[in-house]
């Protein structure tokens, strides 16, 4: 058999093959695309071309729009809610007989931006002198300022 002859009965055979589980034919095709470029980046594709928009006219008898009212600033806290559930997990273990057994309820702290405070309502499974295992009901309030939290226990 000569060099330049191609032998389709061996490429038939590879294809029919598999290698590490995966057909030949699949790994053939997946090189195939990858480097010829049919798989490619949004970023390579071109933007759609741009058109003017021509306004709408209105008839003169149309209604009036109201006039924007001022948009209000949007108060960010200056805490994470993660944070504000760790200062309240901190305050609500200080004042368990045993901290080490505690399992705490995940909630989500709120935060209202009129009065920068956190409120978290949340749950303490813990033992107590016992050993048996107590829920105790919390409300847990942080100051988003001063980073300063007060616990009141519910029902206790």
């Amino acid at each position: 058999m000569k060099n330049s002859q191609i032998n389709y009965k061996k490429i038939v055979e590879f294809l029919m093959g598999k290698t590490r589980g995966f057909p030949n034919w699949l790994i053939v095709i997946l090189t195939f695309l990858f480097f010829v470029g049919w798989v490619s980046s949004p970023s390579s594709q071109p933007s759609p071309p741009r058109t003017s928009v021509k306004p709408i006219q209105t008839p003169s008898t149309a209604i009036p729009s109201p006039s924007p009212s001022p948009i209000e600033p949007k108060i960010t806290p200056k805490m994470y809610d993660s944070n504000v559930r760790a200062i309240c997990k901190t305050l609500a273990e200080l004042e368990l007989v045993s901290p080490r057994t505690a399992k705490h309820q995940l909630v989500l702290p709120t935060f209202d931006p009129e009065t920068q405070v956190w409120t978290m309502r949340a749950w303490v499974d813990s033992q107590n002198q016992l050993g048996a295992m107590v829920r105790n009901q919390y409300i847990c309030t942080v100051v988003d300022s001063s980073q300063q939290g007060i616990l009141e226990w519910v029902g206790r």
